[in-house]
């Protein structure tokens, strides 16, 4: 059973891997085309900051941070497949949520 203090602590490190996995992201575009470092940056749907091979390099640069941060794999490739509206990585709260909530 979790403590509020350590599902806060899970919520925490995984707002982090989201906002570093954002800055290498933008590490590969040219400055000018930088994705907004937030945690209400949205990934997908209507006023979304990347398009869909930023989309697929925000996961794999996701899945990295992930693995560094809690030492273990996380694969997020199937939400691909879910519409946007549906999809756990609508913005990088959600993508934060998602993870805090599979690291528990």
């Amino acid at each position: 059973m979790s403590t509020e203090h350590e599902q806060d602590l899970r919520q925490q490190r995984s707002e982090e891997v989201v906002l570093r996995a954002i800055g290498d992201v933008n590490q590969l575009r040219p400055m000018t085309d930088a994705v907004p470092v937030g945690l209400a940056t949205v990934f997908r749907g209507e006023g979304a900051a990347l398009d869909s091979l930023a989309l697929v390099n925000l996961l794999v640069a996701t899945e990295d941070e992930y693995r560094q941060e809690f030492g273990r794999e996380i694969s997020l490739a199937p939400e691909l497949a879910l519409p946007a509206e549906q999809s756990s990585f609508k913005s990088a709260q959600t993508l934060a949520d998602h993870l805090a909530a599979h690291t528990a």
